[in-house]
């Protein structure tokens, strides 16, 4: 059995929010990796880069001249953030946690799951998804988190939409499931592939990625199977669905043109594991030993 952790980096800035979940692997890519994912995910460690004691108390919290310490008030993993601004944040992680930045402090909040959440996302403050372990979806009113049916038991590995009505959440043996603002669905991926993130530029107009070279669009209707160069993905991001960006191991990058992907030169042979951009021309990846790249244009 392979080892595996996650390594989670947030940063929360004037110029956003970056998010980084970093999922390392001394296996090969296949079947067997992908079907141990649970028990591996059980050996979790974090450090922040630039922190060599750090514990997993520590996050970190960047301004226009440099970085402080928060507290968060856990021990807990946290593996994924969102924010609707700089004073309604969200972090979500091991047993259930969900966390809440106003601007002044973090608190928890009762997610009333000890499942493993590995992402968040929301449309606004008052309706923000939570997804993770076993099929699990939580979502947040404003007032309260709640389960919901996602008709799924497959790991959830991410989730994002177009709006509050229009959810993609995708993980595990090609899990792809739908809210349309009553009901999950599950949808046909065609793929048996793990699917580490998804991202769109409009309702039809949505991509995933993950292992084996796997990019998935969908246009409204169904999703297929797109023609790349392949490698292990991780992170999808665009500035429009004509200017996309795919990063993935051994420092692959990927862009979509909007007719075809080719790849971009990185520089790296470290595994790259998420991306995201202010511009098509201001576009940040992150990955392994402490590796950030920035692309200008």
């Amino acid at each position: 059995m392979s080892s595996k952790r996650f390594v989670v980096t947030v940063t929360l800035g004037l110029l956003g929010l970056v998010v980084a979940l970093v999922w390392l692997s001394e296996g090969s890519p296949g079947g067997a990796r992908a079907a141990d994912v649970s028990a591996d995910l059980a050996q979790i460690t974090v450090c922040p880069a630039g922190l060599p004691d750090c514990d997993d108390e520590v996050r970190q919290r960047i301004d226009a001249t440099q970085w402080t310490t928060m507290t968060s008030g856990t021990t807990h993993l946290l593996l994924d953030v969102w924010g609707n601004s700089g004073g309604d944040v969200f972090a979500v992680g091991t047993s259930g946690t969900i966390l809440h930045y106003d601007g002044t402090a973090w608190s928890a909040m009762t997610s009333g799951t000890t499942e493993r959440l590995n992402g968040v996302w929301g449309s606004s403050g008052g309706d923000v998804f939570a997804v993770g372990d076993g099929g699990i979806i939580l979502h947040f009113d404003g007032a309260g988190w709640s389960a919901m049916d996602s008709g799924t038991t497959d790991e959830l590995v991410e989730v994002w939409g177009s709006s509050g009505n229009d959810v993609f959440a995708v993980g595990g043996f090609g899990t792809i499931v739908h809210y349309d603002g009553a009901v999950w669905s599950t949808m046909s991926s065609g793929t048996g592939e793990w699917l580490i993130d998804v991202w769109g530029s409009a309702s039809t107009d949505v991509f995933a990625v993950g292992f084996q070279g796997t990019i998935l669009h969908y246009d409204g209707t169904a999703w297929s199977a797109m023609s790349n160069p392949g490698g292990e993905l991780t992170g999808v991001w665009g500035s429009s669905g004509s200017d996309v960006f795919v990063v993935g191991w051994d420092g692959t990058i990927l862009r979509y043109d909007g007719t075809s992907w080719s790849p971009m030169s990185s520089g790296t042979t470290e595994s790259l594991w998420d991306v995201w951009g202010n511009t098509g021309s201001d576009v940040f990846a992150v990955g392994t030993e402490g590796t950030i790249l920035h692309y200008g244009g």
